[in-house]
């Protein structure tokens, strides 16, 4: 059986916008970003400042079985604020959000439990040349594994920067430390006991082709506990397309995997691939091959 029952209205006024149903709100990237919940979410707006709320469900109930724990129903809700400034295209926010499963929503729920979680944040951003951007979000989080129990308290921050007004150029670098504690379950992307960095980079020329560069590292086991793997992974990769109009379009690419542990008997792992492909459009038809070899 499938169900598909999505749904979303949405009312653009000039100060107020609506979002209901099936909505994806984005915060702040450790407070809410890229989770799926159905409810509403309001923002209001008045010259550089904005208001936003949210109240949604975050998670549908589902009984347990004699092989499966159940889910409880999960709520979340809160708000943002932002303020905006002339001076350097500043902008300045702040959010809360809360998340709460609900305790009699299910009467089997084997061994799963109620948890709550709370996370406070605030997010800048600024220009302070006209060709870079940078914006820092800050989150700190208390996580209830049992409603009723006591809470964990842990921080993580994430600072990007970025380049804004250059004509076929992009590059973008990215720090994010999440603590070992850090909960946030309205921000999924946002893994804990994690501290990584990241670089990308892009070039075009009209009528030409383009070269793209991309590299990832971050480890885990931030406290440094001995009875866990340390990982440590290197993604890199490079990208090359042409784009002479009337020609085959060509991709030639490259990247390289390399994940370590500590101790190395744990894993150690070393992956390159090589790619081509080829493209060419007849009329209203596409044609194109592509291959690729990892070795490992």
């Amino acid at each position: 059986r499938f169900d598909l029952d999505n749904f979303l209205l949405n009312y653009y006024g000039q100060k107020i916008q609506v979002a209901f149903g099936d909505i994806q709100p984005s915060y702040n990237s450790l407070t809410l970003y890229g989770a799926g919940i159905r409810g509403m979410n309001a923002t209001g707006t008045t010259g550089k400042f904005s208001a936003s709320v949210v109240g949604a469900q975050s998670a549908e109930k589902q009984e347990g079985t004699d092989t499966a724990n159940g889910i409880y129903e999960r709520y979340l809700y809160g708000g943002k604020i932002n303020q905006g400034f002339t001076e350097m295209n500043t902008v300045l926010g702040a959010s809360y959000i809360e998340s709460k499963d609900a305790e009699n929503s299910i009467d089997k729920p084997g061994t799963t439990l109620p948890v709550k979680n709370t996370v406070i944040g605030g997010d800048a951003y600024f220009e302070p040349v006209d060709f870079l951007g940078i914006k820092g979000d800050y989150g700190q989080s208390k996580y209830w594994e049992d409603i009723s129990s006591n809470s964990v308290k842990d921080s993580g921050i994430r600072a990007t920067i970025s380049s804004v007004n250059i004509k076929n150029f992009s590059f973008t670098g990215i720090y994010s430390k999440i603590e070992p504690d850090f909960n946030s379950l309205g921000a999924p992307s946002s893994t804990k006991d994690k501290e990584s960095y990241e670089l990308s980079t892009g070039y075009s020329l009209e009528r030409s082709g383009s070269f793209s560069v991309y590299f990832n590292n971050y480890h885990d086991n931030l406290n440094k506990d001995p009875s866990k793997t340390t990982t440590t992974q290197n993604l890199g990769s490079v990208t090359l397309t042409s784009g002479i109009p009337k020609y085959p379009v060509l991709t030639l690419g490259y990247s390289m995997n390399i994940a370590k542990g500590d101790p190395i008997e744990a894993l150690n792992n070393e992956t390159k691939t090589p790619s081509v492909g080829i493209s060419h459009t007849l009329k209203m038809t596409t044609l194109s091959i592509n291959g690729q070899q990892s070795k490992f």
